[in-house]
């Protein structure tokens, strides 16, 4: 289960999250059917939709299991989005607001115009 994110206030112009994510309990392996034990957690940092007009990060750390039987690595489901290191409600939110001036994107989220192309043409 998610926990709720955690938002603060930092001396910087933006704002940062904390969001965990756990393993599930009991997990089975879902390419041998072995049992899986919760073993790493991982901390990723990725771009978060903007908070008050002001940039976001997340900071997300989550879990993995591995497989006793076929010692496969297994990781959660978690916010991030596939290939660009923002969460989901940050490409989602891009794409709401995609008809607003690219330069007030770049402001508001912290990215540069190159990767801002790149998630509007996804």
């Amino acid at each position: 289960m998610e926990s709720r994110p955690k938002l603060v206030k930092n001396p910087h112009p933006h704002y940062s999250r904390s969001i965990t994510v756990p393993a599930e309990a009991g997990c089975l392996c879902p390419e041998c059917g072995g049992a899986t034990q919760a073993r790493a957690w991982r901390k990723v940092k990725a771009k978060d939709a903007p908070v008050k007009g002001k940039p976001c990060a997340a900071t997300i750390n989550f879990q993995r299991r591995y497989c006793l039987n076929c010692s496969r690595w297994l990781t959660p489901e978690t916010p991030l989005h596939d290939g660009f290191m923002i969460t989901k409600g940050l490409y989602g939110w891009i794409h709401a607001n995609a008809g607003k001036p690219q330069v007030w994107l770049r402001q508001s989220t912290g990215l540069s115009m190159a990767r801002l192309r790149r998630i509007l043409k996804d």
